[in-house]
């Protein structure tokens, strides 16, 4: 013990040497922002102080492909910059959005290695800009678009093709870093026969090779200056947002009018009271009016929940099919499973098989499997007619049975082997004669949850 305790601490000073190595490194990102659809690399500058003596080094890492590969030599006390080239893989471009951080490495020629983390901002070219619109008034002649660079990356020849209900355009121009832009376009479509609302801009975009699909909504304006935007959530639980703006510069009357029918006001709530409630034939006119200083917005929620009565129609079609089913069986099995404590601790189950005639019938077999890695006891509750240990079943056979007769049969199994978790059983089957034809009925399927001691 007092030998190996030295060798222990011999070892514990060798794994430290090696897994450190005395370097001091500044980084600085060049450029690291990737489009995602784009085989790009990122750029940085490793600003590199060797603290030991002189030595070759070189970078690497596991996670992603590093140039240069060629090793780099650094005196004594020396400093050296390497400009790197990170290159993900089209897995990682393809499953990571956002900041991706990986580990690098600098080794030397002595044992250990520098290890450093490295930022790289993937980002998929829809996301990369933002296109927003000026509001539109009637009888306005232009509107004004504003292109946005929301990332550290220089876009050159970026082909924007704006198309809307007010008008098409197509430009190319380049975007600085975070650079911000405005065009005025003209409206050139027929636009009197517009609704005032929220409508699509929609902007193909396409940077060298790769196209993308971005949108935002155009603000159509009321003449009053009342803006109306309408957003709808959910399918069962239906939630509906209204919102009436004034975007103008005078007071206005915001007026919201909804229909609703007699059997969906059941389960419909509204945020505010209505103003008037007007019943015509079946369905209710609901009318909402309130005035509007500038800038100041009216929003109505209308919540729509259909889970009530989806409920009830569920189970109205389960009870409905259950019957049907109950009413066209001849003949119902029920099948069912007990654990039986044995006295040599074996694994055992009784089954029951419960046989029940809703009509006058003969000539029934009743036949059941029994599972794998189980045998059937000597000890039968019902003994069986006939038993086939190759085919693992066992079955009996019922002369007749008369309408609303019941009989019910038993057997035991086992098994020596521990069973644990679900035991699962087949389903019990007979076949009976019943109004001149043969006809066949299997029972449930049933299962035992056995624990392990």
């Amino acid at each position: 013990m007092k030998k190996l305790i030295p060798l222990l601490l011999i070892l514990i000073i060798n794994l430290s040497l090696i897994s450190a190595i005395n370097l001091e490194v500044k980084e600085k990102s060049i450029n690291n922002v990737i489009i995602s659809e784009l085989s790009e690399s990122a750029k940085f500058e490793l600003k590199i102080t060797n603290l030991n003596e002189t030595d070759s080094f070189k970078i690497f890492s596991y996670v992603v492909d590093i140039l240069p590969k060629d090793e780099f030599q650094i005196a004594q006390n020396g400093e050296r910059t390497i400009e790197i080239i990170a290159t993900p893989s089209e897995k990682t471009r393809k499953t990571v959005k956002g900041n991706f951080l990986f580990e690098y490495r600098i080794a030397g020629t002595d044992p250990g290695t520098f290890k450093g983390n490295l930022r790289i901002k993937l980002v998929p070219l829809a996301e990369i800009i933002e296109v927003t619109s000026s509001t539109i008034l009637p009888g306005q002649s232009e509107v004004e678009l504003t292109i946005k660079n929301l990332e550290d990356k220089q876009l050159d020849d970026l082909i924007l093709e704006f198309n809307s209900k007010f008008f098409e355009r197509t430009e190319t121009f380049s975007l600085k870093p975070y650079e911000t832009i405005t065009l005025k376009v003209p409206i050139d479509k027929n636009i009197q026969n517009l609704e005032a609302g929220q409508y699509t801009l929609e902007t193909g975009i396409q940077f060298k090779d790769i196209k993308s699909t971005a949108e935002s909504e155009i603000s159509y304006l009321e003449q009053s200056g009342i803006s109306t935007r309408k957003t709808s959530l959910g399918f069962i639980a239906k939630t509906t947002k209204i919102e009436k703006k004034n975007e103008g510069n005078v007071p206005a009357i915001a007026r919201i009018e909804e229909k609703n029918n007699i059997l969906t006001r059941l389960f419909t709530t509204y945020s505010e009271v209505p103003l008037s409630t007007e019943r015509k034939g079946l369905t209710v006119d609901y009318i909402w009016e309130r005035t509007l200083r500038p800038n100041e917005s009216f929003i109505l929620t209308i919540n729509i929940n259909y889970t009530i009565p989806l409920i009830i129609l569920v189970l109205f079609v389960i009870i409905v099919s259950f019957v049907i089913y109950y009413l066209r069986t001849d003949l119902i099995l029920k099948k069912r499973v007990s654990f039986v404590r044995t006295k040599g601790g074996e694994f055992a189950l009784r089954v029951r098989i419960k046989v029940k005639a809703r009509k006058n019938m003969e000539n029934i077999n009743l036949t059941d499997w029994l599972p794998a890695m189980t045998k059937i006891h000597e000890k039968y509750g019902t003994k069986p007619d006939h038993v086939d240990e190759q085919a693992r079943k066992v079955s009996w056979h019922i002369n007749s049975l008369n309408a609303g007769e019941e009989r019910a049969f038993s057997y035991l199994i086992y098994s020596k082997l521990k069973v644990v978790g679900k035991f699962e059983l087949p389903s019990a089957h007979a076949s009976y004669k019943s109004d001149g034809k043969m006809k066949s009925v299997n029972s449930n399927r049933t299962s035992f949850a056995a624990e392990g001691s």
